[in-house]
């Protein structure tokens, strides 16, 4: 863009003065326009008219024009063009924006209230030096002084809201390259964060999540000791992504960078016990309950195995005998993967890979010879989502292993009423004649506990329900 320049001598007030002028027209209009300064003597305006020579050549018209720029006219665009919400791309990359937009807000809000007024041109090192000291005494919400981390964060975004300015031609020079590295943004002075818990404060940490409200959270605390993920990436998993046959959890999302880096992390057996239920309260009536069965059905047609004896291996081994099978154990029934509802048996001491877990899809392998599958005194806990997958995908995998009938609950059931009531129950079937089938002797079971004031109420008789084959 063609320029004219000129120095003229001026008297002002009874003093002389110089005058640099340098002349351009609008890249729109055509209008000529100017910009003056003026000097005491010749050379300072030679100086004058050389630094807005080299202002017009690198910026043109728009580093004329915006000597006037204040701070608080980049805080806006900034937040307009550059801190917008980040947006990603079908592969994860990211094509504006930046995360944790909220951050980056109440660094801009600190620096503005600072800053706000001050012309983009006349923030020099100084400016910013001055800035670091008053923002190092002042405190945040708790009444503490704020730490070097967060000073050092918020210069970061001063630089880059510079560097935003540099390449629009709204400042010549970013003050930050005229310091030392070092000098304002000192990564040394931070303090490392390294947060090791001790055991005991594992512990602490875990007897938190055992009340009613927080108990939720358990497998995500155990998930985080474990893997080391950050609290975004295991809130962002999706229960697809947790693969129990690999040994891992897949797609654990990370968003450090410009692009989404995906990874897998091992599946601990900690975190599988606690996602698959083996952490679930004890059964103090199942014993009793299986002990008046074998009464009931006579200790010669009958087995009962409890406490270590009651592993999955054994049942596997021992199943196919039997006309009906009675489990009085918990069942966690997953809505999200059905094929993963599981029975907890006892783990068996010598076989390290015996998880004590019989999940559906290993029920289905099974060969059985039973007429009916009584699930007594199950927890059917933490049904993920849905309605009733999991109830299906457990009776349809005894079905499957030859099961025609199968009675179990729909929902976590009381103990005690429970054993009354299958004790009742296979009484009742014991007994049944002919022309009576499976379904009324449950019936007729929850009539009768029902008569008892203490389980009056449908929580406890109405609980079981017969799948199949009535008669």
């Amino acid at each position: 863009m063609d320029y004219t320049t000129t120095i003229s001598k001026r008297r002002r007030h009874n003093k002389v003065e110089y005058l640099a002028r340098l002349r351009y027209y609008d890249a729109e209009s055509g209008a000529r326009k100017e910009k003056s300064r003026s000097a005491p003597i010749i050379s300072e305006a030679k100086r004058l008219l050389r630094d807005m020579e080299d202002e017009f050549e690198s910026g043109g018209q728009t580093a004329m024009e915006s000597d006037q720029m204040t701070f608080a006219e980049l805080a806006k665009h900034c937040k307009e063009t550059r801190y917008c919400e980040a947006q990603f791309d079908s592969e994860g990359r990211k094509i504006i924006g930046v995360r944790g937009k909220d951050t980056i807000d109440s660094h801009i809000k600190a620096l503005e209230e600072y800053f706000g007024s001050d012309k983009l041109r006349e923030i020099r090192v100084a400016s910013l030096r001055a800035y670091r000291k008053h923002r190092l005494f002042c405190k945040n919400r708790s009444g503490k002084r704020l730490c070097v981390a967060t000073v050092n964060r918020e210069l970061s975004t001063m630089r880059a809201m510079l560097n935003e300015a540099m390449v629009n031609d709204w400042i010549l020079v970013n003050p930050f390259k005229k310091v030392r590295p070092g000098e304002l943004i000192s990564v040394a002075d931070e303090r490392r964060r390294e947060t090791i818990l001790t055991t005991a404060e594992e512990k602490v940490l875990l007897a938190a999540c055992t009340t009613h409200w927080r108990r939720h959270l358990r497998v995500l605390v155990i998930a985080a000791l474990d893997t080391g993920a950050r609290q975004g990436e295991l809130l962002k998993l999706r229960w697809s992504d947790i693969a129990f046959d690999e040994g891992v959890i897949k797609n654990v999302t990370s968003y450090k960078g410009k692009t989404v880096q995906r990874r897998e992390v091992p599946l601990t057996a900690n975190i599988k016990t606690t996602y698959r239920g083996e952490n679930l309260g004890p059964l103090p009536d199942a014993e009793v309950e299986v002990s008046v069965l074998k009464n009931i059905w006579g200790t010669s047609s009958s087995r009962v195995l409890i406490g270590p004896s009651a592993s999955k291996n054994v049942f596997r081994s021992e199943a196919s005998k039997y006309n009906i099978i009675h489990l009085a154990t918990h069942g966690i029934l997953d809505n999200a993967s059905p094929m993963y509802s599981r029975l907890v048996m006892a783990r068996a001491e010598n076989d390290p890979n015996d998880d004590g877990l019989l999940e559906a899809r290993e029920i289905m392998q099974l060969d059985l010879h039973a007429d009916l599958v009584v699930l007594s005194a199950c927890q059917i806990a933490r049904c993920r989502f849905g309605a009733g997958e999991g109830v299906v995908g457990m009776s349809w995998a005894f079905f499957v292993a030859g099961v025609p009938t199968m009675v179990a609950s729909q929902w976590k059931v009381d103990s005690a009423s429970t054993a009354k009531l299958m004790i009742d129950f296979h009484r009742r079937l014991k007994d049944s004649t002919p022309t009576q089938n499976k379904a009324t002797a449950l019936q007729q079971a929850a009539m009768s506990l029902m008569k008892d004031p203490r389980y009056r109420h449908p929580y406890f008789w109405a609980g079981f329900v017969l799948i199949g084959k009535s008669l």
